[in-house]
């Protein structure tokens, strides 16, 4: 409420300013009519930029402290500070750096639909053709997973994930479902 009378009071006392001090306008002016001279849309537009520029040389200034005060539209945006990260992994993790440019190559994405060993063997195996620290394999593990598991992935408790391993015991644990009704096939007795 404060802020919007402030703002309010900032607007009246600008649009006074601006009558009191008001440049006489001149009637409307069409840059490219007038003249009885028909010109080229290039030579128009020149003409019409050369007359505009005169205008405003001609135009009195003010003198700067006769100037009115910015408006809040103008003042420059506040600096706000990021939420903190939310994240399962712990500090050594989240702050060690991976390499510029290292992606592990063509795995399909995991979206908690599918058998959680298969795509963790497929993960390992395209991961250690690379050399890359256990850091870097919890951030890159979790770079393929999709829709429920990374859903799954946000839900985990803040730096609750201090090595690859504990990562991919709590995946394989959590999605173990998934594993046993994919390997079985239905079977109805009559």
């Amino acid at each position: 409420m404060i802020e919007e009378a402030s703002t309010r009071a900032a607007s009246r006392a600008i649009a006074q300013y601006v009558t009191q001090h008001a440049i006489p306008q001149q009637p409307p002016h069409h840059p490219y009519r007038g003249h009885g001279v028909n010109l080229a849309p290039g030579q128009a537009r020149q003409q019409a930029d050369d007359q505009l520029e005169e205008e405003v040389k001609s135009r009195p200034s003010l003198p700067e402290d006769e100037l009115p005060p910015p408006s809040l539209e103008e003042a420059p945006p506040l600096a706000v500070a990021p939420p903190p990260r939310r994240s399962p992994f712990a500090t050594h993790i989240l702050a060690e750096a991976i390499q510029s440019g290292i992606k592990i190559p063509n795995i399909s994405e995991y979206d908690g639909t599918k058998d959680p060993q298969d795509h963790l063997d497929r993960f390992l195996a395209k991961a250690d053709l690379i050399d890359i620290s256990d850091a870097a394999y919890c951030k890159l593990f979790r770079t393929t997973l999709a829709g429920k598991a990374m859903t799954w992935f946000n839900q985990l408790p803040i730096r609750s994930i201090d090595n690859f391993e504990q990562l991919s015991q709590r995946f394989l644990h959590h999605f173990a479902i998934k594993k046993d009704t994919q390997k079985r096939p239905l079977t109805y007795s009559l």
